[in-house]
């Protein structure tokens, strides 16, 4: 091989190399679409970070699982939750997906029906990270999200 070819396959592995070292963080984001979370937020009466406290199972019915969670309020976003209050809440999921572990952090929408906070559905209860909660935070602070 001569040193024109050697020094053509460096030069494809560095732009490859730099390609992909580009596109990767040290956290990356492989969470929901920010704009699923907005939506949620808008027509919710409830968002929150959550710190899990309490998992226990309920019951089993079929192929969903019910699942009775304790929780502290880390961040309120939206409602009338404040940092530090524990809640009590059920979140029903196929019976083959396990329980948010006890110390987790998630992102929660709920709606209120009486007393009781409910989720809506499968798309309001995220697993949080760092930069999902920053880039929620940056979004719900921009101008057209305040009213």
């Amino acid at each position: 091989m001569n040193a024109f070819g050697t020094w053509h396959r460096l030069g494809w592995f560095w732009l490859v190399a730099s390609v992909i070292s580009f596109g990767c963080s040290s956290e990356p984001d492989l969470g929901p679409p920010i704009e699923l979370i907005v939506a949620n937020v808008a027509s919710t009466d409830i968002t929150v970070v959550l710190k899990i406290t309490k998992v226990r199972k309920v019951r089993t019915e079929g192929v969903y699982s019910t699942w009775e969670l304790g929780a502290t309020v880390i961040r309120p976003f939206k409602g009338s939750l404040l940092a530090g209050e524990r809640i009590e809440y059920l979140r029903t999921m196929e019976t083959g997906f396990p329980a948010p572990p006890v110390g987790s952090r998630h992102i929660v929408s709920f709606v209120r029906e009486g007393s009781r906070l409910v989720i809506p559905d499968v798309g309001y209860h995220f697993q949080h990270s760092p930069r999902l909660e920053q880039r929620l935070a940056a979004e719900l602070a921009s101008p057209q999200h305040q009213r």
